[in-house]
């Protein structure tokens, strides 16, 4: 390479770490100002970027690429070896895919890619120069900020996925040795670009599933201590009532016939804690969330709700699958239960579990007062209600076949039995 041509080669070397550095700064949210110290370091990485591009050893050059990559990142900015790491590998990928789709764009127009890099030095400077400004604006759009971002979180609450950053390092390595090593084969540009976008969309989707299952768990976790804090707060509440309760009545013993009858009224008022709530403890969790919420429900329309042996109930000897469709078939024939039951003078829906024979029973009883055919319930356009096609007791009876259920009507009771085997 002769003198006059070195010029222009830094100079683009210099631009182009400069709008590396401006793009880490963008996905890092870094203010830090380039200063005289920035600049230094800029105009040696920018030398080495320049020495390093006339190497033969294709593979170790993409190598040292990064590395210089890293050197630059970390020397001006400080930051997490494990964020420097990241944000190297993202922005890498930005820069190899927009310089290979102007490689594409370029073949197509010049039909001598050796004689365009050897004898079209200027040409291939302004080329540079254009992708250069490209790329800065690429990195500018917003939803790669967002992703970026977002898959740092994840990466940094992580440790683990400390590894796949390397795996991406080690595809990301070979990738760019391939397209800085082969400039004649137009496939092998095109097959590049379609690498790029499949590492991309594959570690988008791990990441993102990496990241909703940890915001699962910190949801779970946040439910479970709110209930062992309800727990606590319905304990507190039946000692405070009890011992209000007690008070109350001992006053009553000692007062006049007229006085006991004012606070008789008190104590009734006092004397409405529902059963059900004593009971929470004894009902597993899933259902319990599901049996409170709609326990209120029937409350708040008046329904009587009532609940039993749910103690002998250990959920854990079944599967994950079937215990997860089980507290869907339960919710829903609960809605169905309390919609029945709403009109008829009773208004009382009774759940009840049975174990006999490594078999599992779950009755839902409720009152109902319309027509009811036994033998078409269930059948997917068979309601009775005016409002919807019955398609709740044909989706409950057809979701799981490990888990039957059975319907049948006694005197004003209709009852479903969930048959379930355990193990």
């Amino acid at each position: 390479m002769n003198n006059l041509y070195e010029i222009p080669f830094f100079l683009t070397s210099i631009l182009t770490v400069l709008v590396l550095v401006f793009c880490y700064r963008h996905f890092s949210d870094n203010n830090k100002k380039i200063g005289l110290s920035q600049w230094i370091i800029i105009i040696i990485i920018s030398f080495f970027i320049m020495q390093n591009n006339i190497r033969e050893n294709m593979f170790l050059k993409s190598i040292i690429i990064l590395l210089l990559n890293f050197s630059l990142y970390y020397a001006i900015f400080r930051e997490s070896i494990l964020k420097t790491i990241y944000l190297v590998l993202f922005i890498c990928i930005i820069s190899i895919f927009t310089d290979l789709v102007f490689s594409v764009l370029i073949l197509n127009f010049v039909p001598d890619i050796n004689y365009f890099n050897t004898h079209m030095q200027l040409d291939k400077t302004i080329f540079s120069i254009i992708v250069c400004f490209i790329f800065y604006f690429i990195c500018r759009i917003p939803f790669l900020k967002k992703v970026a971002i977002t898959l740092l979180i994840i990466i940094e609450n992580k440790k683990n996925n400390l590894i796949i950053l390397y795996l991406i390092f080690a595809i990301i390595a070979t990738l760019y040795t391939i397209y800085i090593s082969n400039h004649i084969n137009n496939f092998m540009y095109v097959l590049s670009i379609l690498i790029i976008v499949f590492i991309f969309i594959t570690s988008s989707l791990y990441f993102k599933e990496k990241y909703k299952n940890s915001l699962l768990k910190i949801k779970n976790q946040n439910l479970i201590e709110n209930q062992i804090l309800f727990k606590r707060c319905m304990e507190d509440y039946r000692i405070l009532r009890h011992n209000l309760l007690n008070d109350l009545i001992f006053i009553k013993s000692i007062c006049t016939n007229e006085t006991q009858e004012i606070i008789n009224e008190k104590i009734s008022k006092y004397d409405i804690m529902p059963k059900i709530l004593y009971n929470l403890n004894t009902i597993p969790e899933g259902l319990q969330g599901i049996i409170y919420l709609k326990s209120s429900i029937a409350r708040n329309s008046g329904v009587h709700f009532y609940i039993d042996n749910f103690s002998k109930f250990n959920y854990k000897s079944l599967s994950n699958k079937i215990y997860v469709d089980l507290c869907e078939i339960i919710s829903i024939s609960i809605d169905n239960a309390i919609e029945a039951s709403i009109n008829t003078k009773d208004k009382v829906i009774y759940l009840n579990l049975l174990e006999e024979n490594n078999y599992l029973f779950i009755e839902i009883i409720n009152t109902f007062c319309n027509d009811i055919n036994i033998d078409e319930i269930g059948d997917m356009n068979y309601s009775t209600k005016k409002r919807n096609s019955g398609l709740g007791l044909y989706y409950i009876i057809n979701l799981n076949r490990k888990i039957k259920i059975k319907n049948k009507i006694r005197d004003n009771l209709f009852i479903i039995s969930i048959i379930i085997k355990k193990g």
